[in-house]
Formats: C-alpha cells, sequence, structure tokens
C-alpha cells in the first residue's frame, strides 16, 4: 500500500514516520486513496497512548502522505518469529495493551479489520515493552455495509480474518475479538490456528474447521488452562459466543494472570454468561487483584531461560514460581512469630504460677497440749490454797517466710494473785529450706527437631538466642 520514511518535520526539528502512498505509474487507484485517508483521518480522532499518533496528513504535488510518530523497536511479527513461543505473563501483557487500544476504536464506531502482528509495534518505551497499534487503512464504521472489492475479493489479512469478515456480513467489535485470539494462539504457541497451503484453503479452515489444542500443535509448550479456554472462546464461529466486547476479554485476561500466579480470592467456573466471563466477585473490590504481579510491564529485554521440557517457557524463572517463594518465607515468617509468641505467654504463665508458689500457706500451729483446769474454791473464811484455774494459752501463728514452732512454757502454780500473769511464749524459730526453682527460660528446643539442621551459612537465626 505504500513506503515509509524517517523524515523531519520542519521547521520544529521533530523526527517523524512518513508514509507515502505508493503508486505504481501516474494517479493511484481511487479505493486506495479512499482507504488512504480513511486511515489517517480515523487514526487522527484516535488518541489512545497504545494507538499510533497522526500529526499530518495530506497531498502535495500528487505526492499523498501521513506523517505520524516514529517509534523504535521491532513488530510483534519479529518477536514471535525469534521468541515465540512467548511466556504467558508476556502474552497478556501485550494483548491487554491491543484491546485498550482496539477498545477506544470501537467506542469511536470503528473496527480495525486488519490485526495481525505485523501490524502490532513493540516499541522501547523506559525500558519497558509498549505496544502500538498500527495500519488502521482497513478500518470500517460500525454502521456502513461490508466493503468488498468490485472484484469480489474480501480485503484482509487470510490468517486473521474472522468467519463473518470471510462470509460478506456486517462486522462487530467481534471481528477484532477473533482476530486478537488469533494473535494469541500464535504468541503462545508460535503456531498459527489454520495453517493451509493456499489462501483460500485457510479462510475455508476458518469458516468450517475447528481450531486445533495447544497439545497437538505445540505438545512441548506448557500453556495454562485458563488461556486456551479464553483464546478458544475469542476463535468461536458465531460471534455471539464470543467475548462481546475488549473490555470484557480484558476482565478475562486479568482474571487467568490472577489464577496464574495463584492470587484469586476463589475458584471459579470458565463460562462465558452473554459474551461476559462469568466472576461470582467485583474485580475492583478484591485486593488480590489490584495486587502488584502478572499484570506489571514486561521489561523489553527479558532474557527467555530455556526448559527441559519446553525451549521457551521456565516455571521457575516466570511470574509462577514468585509467589510460592514468597508465601513460603510469608508462612516461615509466621510460625516464627507464633512460636515467639507462645514461649512468651508460657514464660509469662510460668512466672505467674512461681510466685504463687513463693507465698506461704497457713502454718500451722504446733499443737499445744491440752489446759490443765484446777477448780478453786475461795470459801471467806479459808484461806487461799486453792488451786487457782489456769486459763488455756492460745497462740496464733504469724504467716512468715519460715515455719515457727510454740513451745508453751508451763505456768507456776501461784495461789496468791488474783490477776493471773500471761504465760511466757517462747519462740523458736527454725529456718525451713525454701526450694527456689531456676528462674531461667524454658527449655530450648532441640533444632534437629523443631527448626531443622541449620548449616553455618544460613540466614535462619535461633529466635531462642535472645
Amino acid at each position: 500500500m505504500g513506503r515509509i520514511y524517517r523524515a523531519e518535520q520542519a521547521p520544529l526539528g521533530r523526527e517523524v514516520a512518513l508514509k507515502i502512498l505508493h503508486v505504481d505509474g501516474g494517479v493511484p487507484d481511487e479505493s486506495f486513496q479512499e482507504r488512504f485517508f480513511r486511515e489517517a483521518s480515523v487514526c487522527a480522532r484516535l488518541s489512545h497512548p497504545n494507538t499510533v499518533r497522526i500529526f499530518d496528513y495530506g497531498a502535495d504535488a500528487g505526492v499523498y502522505f501521513i506523517a505520524m510518530e516514529f517509534l523504535r523497536g521491532r513488530t510483534l511479527n519479529d518477536a514471535i518469529r525469534n521468541d515465540g513461543p512467548l511466556p504467558a505473563e508476556r502474552a497478556i501483557h501485550i494483548a491487554r495493551q491491543i484491546g485498550k487500544s482496539l477498545a477506544q476504536a470501537h467506542g469511536q464506531g470503528v473496527i480495525h479489520r486488519d490485526l495481525k502482528p505485523a501490524n502490532i509495534f513493540l516499541a522501547a518505551h523506559g525500558g519497558e515493552e509498549f505496544v502500538k497499534v498500527l495500519d488502521f487503512g482497513l478500518v470500517k464504521a460500525m454502521d456502513s455495509e461490508s466493503h468488498v472489492t468490485r472484484a469480489g475479493n474480501v480485503l484482509g489479512s487470510p490468517a486473521y480474518m474472522a468467519p463473518e469478515q470471510i462470509s460478506g456480513v456486517p462486522v462487530t467489535p467481534a471481528t477484532d475479538v477473533y482476530a486478537l485470539g488469533v494473535v494469541l494462539y500464535a504468541m503462545l504457541t508460535r503456531v498459527l490456528p489454520f495453517k493451509r497451503e493456499n489462501p483460500l484453503a485457510v479462510l475455508n479452515a476458518h469458516l468450517h474447521a475447528p481450531p486445533p489444542t495447544f497439545a497437538r500443535v505445540a505438545p512441548n509448550v506448557p500453556v495454562a488452562s485458563c488461556l486456551e479456554w479464553i483464546v478458544m472462546r475469542c476463535l468461536e464461529k458465531d460471534p455471539a459466543e464470543r467475548f462481546a466486547t475488549m473490555q470484557d476479554l480484558d476482565t478475562a485476561l486479568r482474571v487467568a494472570s490472577h489464577e496464574i500466579c495463584g492470587t484469586l480470592p476463589q475458584p471459579i467456573q470458565w463460562r462465558l454468561s452473554e459474551g461476559r466471563l462469568d466472576v461470582p466477585f467485583s474485580l475492583e473490590d478484591s485486593a488480590s487483584l489490584t495486587a502488584p504481579g502478572m499484570l506489571s510491564p514486561v521489561p523489553t529485554a527479558a532474557p527467555v531461560v530455556d526448559a527441559p521440557s519446553s525451549p521457551t517457557l521456565n516455571i521457575e524463572t516466570s511470574a509462577v514460581g514468585r509467589p510460592v517463594r514468597s508465601f513460603l518465607i510469608g508462612l516461615l515468617v509466621v510460625m516464627l512469630l507464633g512460636l515467639g509468641a507462645l514461649a512468651a505467654l508460657g514464660a509469662g504463665v510460668w512466672l505467674a504460677l512461681d510466685e504463687k508458689a513463693d507465698v506461704p500457706e497457713v502454718v500451722e500451729a504446733v499443737a499445744v497440749p491440752e489446759p490443765v483446769v484446777v477448780p478453786v474454791e475461795v470459801p471467806v473464811e479459808v484461806p487461799v490454797e486453792a488451786p487457782v484455774e489456769v486459763a488455756p494459752v492460745k497462740v496464733r501463728p504469724t504467716r512468715s517466710t519460715s515455719t515457727r514452732r510454740v513451745v508453751p512454757v508451763e505456768p507456776d502454780p501461784v495461789v496468791e494473785p488474783v490477776e493471773e500473769p500471761e504465760p511466757e511464749v517462747e519462740v523458736v524459730e527454725e529456718p525451713v529450706e525454701t526450694k527456689t526453682e531456676p528462674q531461667g527460660t524454658a527449655e530450648e528446643p532441640k533444632d534437629d527437631e523443631d527448626w531443622g539442621s541449620v548449616g553455618p551459612g544460613s540466614d535462619l537465626k535461633d529466635p531462642w538466642s535472645k
């Protein structure tokens, strides 16, 4: 359709990519001019960051041109050829950016109709892979009739065309959903779903043949079942059985990324309800789905480490292994904190019991002999020689840390005094050995039983050391 030159926009000094309509001798065909300017006018209205920007377009001295932003990077077609199959994280990251660009175009009432890896550019932006959707030359308004040339040839790339586009029925956003499904299929397997010997056979396969499973075309490439389910829903022959909009497809890709990472709040059944993924919870209200994970941008020059089972996907180096390691580390920290709390609680209970043991019980007094009661009869005329009743001596033991033995002293027999002297009590203190238990910590657990063998170079420290 045209040629692309690197140019400078004067007098701004801005570097641009200049697309010039390719003309073979003379005036260009009328349909080519229409497609050329439709691409320019539509792209000029689209302002999404994932859509190529248009600065100017027109005709000058018979030269039809479009001046657009100059991009550095490579096409997705080159990335699949050199790096494919792509890891799930990278494929989801690219597909979601493509979907966002097309979602804005659909909101403007236009369908791309020529989505393919050659029209998807991976630009280097801040060290990250940033997608730009190019070539809106076949863009079509949704309210207009299908565009077929006078010769009966349908415009588009056969390997990525939806069945309704081949049949000539009106296109819808589901047409671009189908094409994006083919792109996802190619990114994950490095194989096209309908590869035939000629374009007519490819178109016939799109109309009638079911897409082969991933295990059939790429048996050595492990792909999550949820991702394969999403791709197969995009490739349904009936547009009503696909995702209704690019936003619905984006939701499914978000959920798939979290299922692969193991961060879904609850398992779901993968099924479509009127073109939407049936999710039993709100994605916006779920904190786990807003956490950083597979949705973060992927570095442009991310190395792909080979694995024995797959030449392109290594589970240990992908985002699938990171949450497992984080979970194990977090579990270990929680166990250490729990054991520390239990140890502190046990020490507190032990100290409380020890203090209670220090409080002496009520010491039983040493048995005192029964008091001797001497009857005294004091008549008026009889001298005071009768025995006097002696009151019993009662001694209350005092609470002390030592045991006291009370030894009563027998009173001397006195017959004269009326007032009875208090008996003298001799208190003999006998120290009692108090068994003092060591005030140390609880018995330290054995490393081999509770903590495992810890080498000298390990980061795991003994939590009982302090």
